[in-house]
Order: structure tokens, then C-alpha cells, then sequence
């Protein structure tokens, strides 16, 4: 880190140094991840957070990265940076990529350079859910690396809230990912968004229903939808008077949802049902 801010303040920052122009790569550079006394992080469970891309091939109408290229870290830059966090002690990762499984051939490369850890190393990741990016065998090698647990990242249990969504998915697809971490073993939180353009009592309760149908031990609940550029919501934002062409929406502000009571009252209900915000 010091190196880097010499550089900055030098003006010598080099290509590939920050960031890397080639379409398909990202933050071309090693992550040592050892330049502070990690010891009070180990402590308790914490999960060191390794990111292996950045981007997504989701096109959904409340994200900035809807437009973004993904672009992928070299595999074996991901893998040596995974082992030098367990070679300090930790036992925990968390991939914070929303698209862990994307693309297959990628998930299965860095699976197969970290399963021999999996005596020392558990970890957990977010799964896009559709059938042709998740395969059985790729949740059988994430198993065998090491994963224990996964989040779903479900949007909607209404399919007609998917497509409003433009997630690119629908509630088999939710339905058919959450069964195969299951049957494999990893435990399975599939995650739902409330509050978006169109959202009614009906749709609401088709979610619920897709909750009550999986039965997982825990469903993510986000009830309140930051609205960010550049997106879909916030051009629909903006055209309702929501919010203003000039506002920087760097304080959130969120999408009105009048049926966010009803939401928490319905969560209530239900033990394995959990608000984030």
C-alpha cells in the first residue's frame, strides 16, 4: 500500500498497477494480504473477504453494474491469495462476487486450486441461479473445496417481478438452484428483494409462498431498494420526481415502498425469515 501511494503521489502509477484496460481482467496485481497483524480478525469466525471478479452478466433495472463488462482475476491469482490468507491462520472466506458460479469453466478452476485446503478452509459465496451457470457437478466441486454455505440471489419470488427485475431468471430457477446446494449439502439462503416498481400484496405473498415452499433455514429479506446511477430505477425515479437529475444520491435514497409494514408483518410470521434492512 505504501509503494502504490508513492507512486500515486509521483505520478508514476503504472498500467496494470490499479487497473487493467484488457476487457476480460481486473486489478491485475497480486493481493499479498499480509501487511498488518491479522490476529484479532481470526478471532471469532471472521470471514476474510476475497473478490475474484468484478462486473456481472445481470442486466437488472436497479443495478449500476448492469452495463459493466465482466472482468475476471487470473485464477491462480485468486488461489495464491486464498492460501496466503490460511497460511496466517484464517479459516474462513467469504467471496464477495454476486456471481460466484459465473462463468462455470472459471468457478470450477479456482474450486480445483483450493480443494486441497478444505481440511483447514470453509467458505461461502453467492450463487446466480440459473441452470446452465450452476451444472451439479460444479455445486459438488465447491463442496469438495470447502463450501458450506451459499446465498441465492433471488430478487423476487413472483416471476412477474423477476421481469419487471430484468433479472434474467425465474422462480424455477431460484427454486432449482436452492435444491441442488441443498441435496449437495451446502446450506442455501436464497435472498429477496422488496419494493420495486410494481410491487403489490399479490407479489409480496408469491414470495412468501416460494419461502414457505423451500423451506431453507434462513431467507434473506431486503426491503428497501437504494436507488443508484446509472440504473433503470433511477431514470423511473427521476421521471416520477422521486428524485432530481441533479441530487447525488450519495446519502441513500431509497424507492418508495408503502407495503414495507406488510412485508415485516408477513417475515414475522416466520422463523427462518430475516429483515437486513
Amino acid at each position: 500500500m505504501l509503494t502504490l501511494l508513492i507512486r500515486i503521489e509521483e505520478g508514476k502509477v503504472e498500467r496494470g498497477c490499479i487497473f487493467e484496460e484488457e476487457p476480460r481482467e481486473y486489478l491485475n496485481m497480486f493481493f499479498k494480504r499480509d501487511i498488518v497483524d491479522v490476529t484479532k480478525y481470526r478471532k471469532g469466525g471472521f470471514a476474510a473477504c476475497v473478490s475474484a471478479k468484478y462486473g456481472c452478466i445481470g442486466k437488472c433495472m436497479f443495478c449500476p453494474c448492469a452495463r459493466n463488462n465482466l472482468r475476471l482475476r487470473p485464477p491462480y491469482r485468486v488461489i495464491a491469495e486464498i492460501r496466503n490468507l490460511v497460511r496466517q491462520g484464517f479459516e474462513n472466506i467469504s467471496f464477495t462476487d454476486d456471481i460466484m458460479n459465473v462463468p462455470v469453466e472459471y468457478a470450477r478452476s479456482i474450486c480445483k486450486g483450493i480443494t486441497d485446503l478444505s481440511d483447514r478452509l470453509t467458505w461461502t459465496g453467492i450463487i446466480w441461479p440459473l441452470p446452465q451457470y450452476f451444472p451439479e457437478d460444479l455445486a459438488g466441486s465447491m463442496k469438495r473445496a470447502g463450501m458450506v454455505a451459499a446465498y441465492v440471489n433471488g430478487h423476487s419470488g413472483s416471476d412477474r417481478m423477476l421481469k419487471i427485475y430484468r433479472s434474467g431468471f425465474s422462480t424455477k430457477d431460484i427454486e432449482y438452484t436452492t435444491r441442488i446446494l441443498e441435496d449437495t449439502g451446502i446450506k442455501a439462503t436464497p435472498c429477496f428483494v422488496f419494493g420495486g416498481p410494481g410491487e403489490c400484496k399479490e407479489s409480496i405473498d408469491e414470495t412468501f409462498a416460494l419461502i414457505d415452499k423451500l423451506q431453507p433455514d434462513s431467507a434473506a429479506l431486503f426491503t428497501k431498494i437504494w436507488i443508484v446511477r446509472p440504473s433503470e430505477l433511477a431514470s423511473i425515479a427521476e421521471k416520477k420526481g422521486i428524485v432530481s437529475p441533479t441530487d447525488d444520491l450519495l446519502a441513500p435514497v431509497h424507492y418508495p415502498f408503502p407495503l414495507r409494514g406488510y412485508v415485516l408483518e408477513e417475515a414475522e410470521k416466520r422463523e427462518n425469515c430475516r429483515i437486513v434492512w
